[in-house]
């Protein structure tokens, strides 16, 4: 492109504000930096300790694994695309970095360990079209993305278990750690997003909708059970459970954010290396974790000080009763 000539997909190109810096999304940017790099411990010469029959089970979920990551790595670069705000950008776009390393990952894993990756299932074509269709805005998308990523912690939780110390359970165990910073970035920008908007969003029918659409079923619920060696009850209790405490917290994040007002607060960016700030920060009970994370440092900060103090004065006050008795010999003599 010349420079100068203007593109009609790129817009909103603003700066990160000052207002911006503490905001829980742009946290969600720094932990993503932050995350350990699981995949690069993963010990790929490792032998497998799943018998043949388990094993050629690992490499069909694998392969399916790696399609649904691929669908959540789309929808977030949709998403990312939507996005009108610099900050939203920054947090989503380590959210497609991560889906591409899992899509990598499974698949490697299949080819690996089982030869070839499978065709994906019928299912997974409904999936793309649910959270890909065109018709969708951006918070609509926002909100059903996010919910398909919880219920993906949930799978995977059993899953990883399911694989214990075998490398598919590592990579598991890695890729839920991922899936679970990513849904605490989608509530987030759920509650940033939906509480400028007049209509109140009905959470409540948006989980029944998710479940739907998800084909998060019964069907489902005793796959799972199968795999991980559990009953169907126990997981759909956990699924259900786990989707009304993240439709509760963002109702409950939402009014958070209406009813909150913006305070200045002083901020230490360690993490990046950079000076001190001063920020626009929530006032409790939302508050960004940077500001948090400064303040538990400076507190820890002031209290070893204090500690330091303390030890000195009792150096000192030994000193001083050295000295007494010193002075109580001298005048014995």
């Amino acid at each position: 492109m010349r420079a100068g000539s203007k593109s009609r997909n790129v817009t909103a190109l603003a700066p990160v504000a000052h207002s911006d810096l503490g905001s829980p999304s742009l946290e969600c940017f720094h932990s993503a930096l932050r995350h350990k790099a699981w995949y690069r411990t993963l010990d790929w010469g490792a032998r497998s300790k799943l018998s043949p029959r388990r094993q050629e089970l690992a490499c069909r979920i694998a392969s399916q694994s790696s399609h649904s990551e691929q669908i959540g790595m789309l929808t977030a670069a949709a998403l990312l695309l939507q996005a009108t705000d610099p900050v939203t950008r920054l947090a989503l776009a380590t959210a497609v970095r991560d889906e591409s390393v899992h899509v990598h990952t499974f698949s490697t894993y299949a080819a690996a360990r089982g030869g070839r990756i499978d065709a994906p299932v019928k299912a997974h074509a409904a999936t793309q079209d649910w959270l890909l269709g065109a018709e969708m805005g951006f918070l609509d998308r926002l909100l059903m993305h996010t919910l398909a990523e919880g219920f993906a912690t949930d799978q995977f939780y059993y899953l990883s278990g399911a694989f214990g110390d075998d490398l598919l359970g590592k990579i598991y165990s890695g890729v839920l750690s991922d899936e679970s910073r990513h849904v605490r970035l989608g509530m987030e920008a759920v509650a940033c997003h939906a509480s400028t908007e007049e209509a109140a969003i009905n959470f409540e029918a948006a989980g029944e909708r998710a479940l739907r659409l998800s084909g998060t079923d019964d069907e489902m619920f005793a796959g799972v059970a199968e795999v991980a060696g559990t009953t169907t009850g126990r997981v759909r209790e956990r699924y259900m459970r786990r989707l009304s405490q993240r439709l509760q917290k963002m109702a409950k994040l939402v009014q958070l954010r209406r009813n909150s007002q913006m305070t200045m607060t002083t901020v230490v960016t360690s993490e990046m290396g950079l000076p001190p700030i001063e920020i626009l920060a929530y006032q409790s009970p939302i508050r960004s974790s940077v500001g948090s994370r400064a303040k538990k440092a400076a507190a820890k900060k002031g209290a070893a000080k204090k500690g330091a103090a303390k030890k000195g004065g009792a150096k000192k006050g030994a000193a001083k009763k050295g000295g007494a008795k010193k002075g109580a010999r001298k005048s014995k003599k």
